[in-house]
């Protein structure tokens, strides 16, 4: 009985840490879905490109920030508040060099004696070299022989396909020539694909495109025509967004000058995963996709 007790505490014990475990995974999981990967982004052009990133996801644990500045890119990456790449992690690099020229230096002083026992091995390996090697010839032609032998024997005569074999070659052909050009061009349900398909578009671009844009500009075209175009469609944009866009234009010459940009949004993997999914739950899509996998099996 005690026996028997001490093995059901240990039982219980291993379910509890199993338990926890996947309790812990599923936490992590629900951080990943439901975390925002928030994203900002702001540069300027006057007489430099100058621009900054920075990016977070699953509350600032994971963080990717740059800078570009005086033509040149700084990039630093941190998990849980430890620098992985760029930031503090160039000290570390510099403490790795000074380790690098102390072995250098080292081993330009064991050099002669190295030299020394390589000199020494290359006679002994030319002394081994000059014996006569008609034995190894003999032995290397005789092994050459009992392989070619071998393989005579191992030869046989190539079966004929048969006609239930050439009908499945037949079939595989087909599936994978299934899915083509005259396929899409045949479809019954097109319609429904291509609705299918746009309305997945909207939905990966709403989940992924910017909340807050501000934009100022000058731009010149050099063509007035075609500058006045572009202020038309800046305006139908100023419509969505409002005074945050900014652009003026330059009907004289052909420019761009005083631009400032500010983007940030927010990336929810939970809402991309519900549209993958609303794009897998229609028939034509399905089916697509099943003919695709048979193809490639």
């Amino acid at each position: 009985m005690e026996l028997l007790l001490i093995l059901w505490s240990i039982i219980k014990v291993i379910v509890y840490i199993v338990l926890g475990i996947l309790l812990l995974l599923f936490l992590l999981l629900l951080l990943m879905l439901f975390s925002p990967i928030k994203y900002a982004l702001s540069g300027a052009y006057t007489k430099e490109i100058t621009g900054e990133f920075d990016i977070k996801w699953i509350l600032g644990a994971i963080h990717l920030w740059g800078r570009y500045q005086n033509e040149k890119l700084e990039i630093a990456f941190s998990i849980f508040g430890y620098c992985i790449y760029g930031g503090n992690k160039k000290q570390k690099n510099n403490k790795s060099v000074a380790k690098k020229e102390e072995t250098v230096v080292y081993t330009r002083e064991r050099q002669p004696q190295l030299t020394e026992t390589k000199e020494v091995e290359k006679e002994e390996n030319l002394q081994s070299q000059s014996q006569p090697k008609q034995k190894q010839h003999r032995r290397v032609k005789a092994t050459e022989a009992e392989e070619k032998i071998q393989q005579q024997k191992e030869k046989k005569p190539k079966h004929k396909k048969t006609k239930t074999q050439k009908n499945k070659n037949t079939k595989k052909q087909s599936q994978q020539q299934a899915l083509n050009k005259d396929y899409f061009l045949h479809m019954k349900q097109k319609k429904q694909f291509l609705k299918a398909i746009l309305l997945f578009c909207k939905r990966m671009a709403k989940g992924v495109l910017p909340k807050n844009v501000y934009l100022k500009a000058t731009i010149g075209t050099g063509d007035p025509a075609l500058t006045g175009y572009l202020l038309a469609v800046a305006g139908v944009a100023k419509m969505k967004f409002g005074k945050s866009l900014q652009i003026t234009g330059d009907f004289k010459q052909m420019t761009v000058q005083d631009v400032f940009l500010d983007i940030q949004g927010s990336i929810f993997l939970i809402y991309l995963l519900y549209a993958v999914i609303r794009l897998l739950c229609v028939k034509t899509i399905w089916q697509t996709i099943k003919l695709a996998w048979k193809g490639n099996r």
